[in-house]
């Protein structure tokens, strides 16, 4: 097995409970948030490029503003595309 830590195993076992959201771990949170960014990037099975990430109440709960998101956004865009290998 890959030996993932159990407060990990349950941060993406939760990640998707937006109703108790407010009362998980910090980790479940960012998990959650990470694959709503994806989403919003369009690295996911069902893309939304217009979702506005600051609206959501996971940002909220991270104290995530537009400033932040815009940085975390253009990081993962940047690292998402150094990983892409040239055919």
């Amino acid at each position: 097995g890959w030996k993932m830590p159990p407060s990990f195993i349950k941060a993406v076992a939760q990640h998707h409970d937006y109703e108790k959201m407010d009362k998980l771990p910090v980790e479940t949170k960012i998990v959650s948030f990470a694959n709503i960014m994806v989403r919003r990037l369009g690295y996911s099975l069902v893309s939304d490029v217009d979702l506005n990430l600051a609206d959501n109440n996971i940002a909220k709960l991270l104290k995530l503003d537009n400033t932040k998101i815009n940085k975390i956004l253009d990081e993962t865009e940047e690292y998402m595309e150094s990983m892409k290998v040239e055919l």
